[in-house]
């Protein structure tokens, strides 16, 4: 980019409305030092993991601007998917106790994915489990079965089945009831400024600059 350009975006800001969180049990990483020195990068453990409301917090205090968590899920079965929901509402309702303007939880996917942990570029037709409704391969006369070599071409019939699950179960139940019985009341008194305002905020005048 060049430097006018950059100029002119830094003189003409344009400020989120709200900004959106990408956030997994995957998410946060550690490196370690392996055989040899060799510089390891790892999922931390999740009893060692910051997590979400310290994620939300630190976005909030740089940002100045309301958040929600745009993807988030547990890729996994129900326990997993319902023990990571469970921690969601919990840490989003103490951070929305403490003022700090969470206002959304979107679960990725609605569905099981195939062939996601391929990066879709490998057609297995394998099914990942990271959806509020499960998938299942069904034969031509409704049977479990494993998945095709080619679905649309195939000799033998395969579809796929969506399953409600008890996670599914319990996004809906959430989603039912009043905001105040589940992720609770955002704290009042709480003023979120522009990008703009914020960095003004911040920064010293003109007559107090080294």
């Amino acid at each position: 980019m060049a430097r006018e350009d950059l100029d002119w975006f830094q003189e003409h800001p344009a400020p989120l409305d709200v900004v959106g969180l990408d956030y997994y049990p995957h998410s946060e990483h550690q490196w370690r030092l392996g055989d040899d020195d060799v510089v390891i990068d790892e999922t931390r453990p999740l009893p060692l993991q910051l997590g979400p409301a310290e994620l939300v917090r630190q976005y909030h205090q740089r940002l100045g601007r309301p958040l929600l968590f745009a993807e988030t899920g547990a890729p996994g079965d129900d326990a997993t998917k319902l023990a990571w929901l469970s921690r969601l509402v919990a840490e989003a309702r103490a951070v929305r106790a403490e003022g700090v303007p969470l206002i959304g939880l979107t679960w990725w996917g609605l569905i099981d994915q195939v062939d996601w942990s391929h990066g879709l570029r490998r057609f297995h037709h394998d099914i990942d489990p990271t959806g509020l409704y499960e998938l299942r391969w069904r034969d031509g006369r409704w049977r479990e079965t494993d998945p095709p070599e080619d679905p649309a071409t195939g000799s033998r019939v395969r579809r796929l089945e969506r399953v409600h699950t008890r996670a599914l179960e319990a996004w809906t139940d959430l989603a039912a009831r009043p905001t105040m019985e589940t992720v609770g009341e955002l704290a009042a008194g709480v003023t979120t400024p522009l990008w703009g305002e914020a960095a003004a905020a911040s920064s010293p005048a003109p007559d107090q600059a080294a």
